[in-house]
């Protein structure tokens, strides 16, 4: 089930980060996007990275992103692209969160 915000929350996501083995590992670097039910990249032209996360434990990371006021009700998408090399596995996987109006 999605999380339901509203405008001016914020979003607050634990990202873990496990290998085909189901354990936890550090990625090379992170893509994070986003995505508004219009499609819209809320992030801006450059998706967050690694850097925006506040690294909790080995693979292990928190997401605070702050909801715009106004915002689009709807289903948006958090879209995470995690790289790990140096076999430069990419893997990508999104997770719905609702936004309902005020």
């Amino acid at each position: 089930m999605a999380d339901k915000l509203y405008a001016g929350d914020t979003l607050a996501k634990i990202i873990t980060f496990k290998d085909e083995n189901d354990s936890l590992f550090d990625p090379s670097s992170a893509e994070i996007y986003i995505i508004d039910p219009d499609g819209e990249e809320q992030q801006g032209e450059n998706p967050l990275g690694l850097g925006d996360l506040s690294r909790t434990g080995m693979g292990t990371y928190k997401l605070l992103f702050n909801i715009p006021d106004p915002a689009v009700a709807g289903v948006w998408t958090l879209r995470i692209i995690a790289v790990y090399t140096p076999d430069d596995l990419q893997n990508r996987e999104d997770f719905p969160f609702t936004v309902e109006e005020s």
